[in-house]
């Protein structure tokens, strides 16, 4: 029997922005003692990073994500 639902996204609100403005980011998530870092890549070269720590959200290349 084939079952079908949805599963909720958990990103956060601006990595799910960022992925509906841009088509094609990828999103990294990584765990370390400090919190969850994330990362946004695009096959441009356009990046963004967002540090846990600090709420502060780094970006560079040639696409503002």
């Amino acid at each position: 029997m084939r079952r079908t639902g949805s599963v909720p996204d958990p990103a956060p609100g601006w990595a799910v922005l960022a992925g509906l403005r841009h088509p094609g980011i990828t999103r990294v998530t990584l765990h370390r003692d400090s919190g969850t870092v994330q990362w946004l890549l695009h096959s441009d070269g356009s990046w963004a990073y967002r540090d846990p720590a600090t709420e502060q959200v780094e970006q560079a290349g040639p696409q503002r994500l």
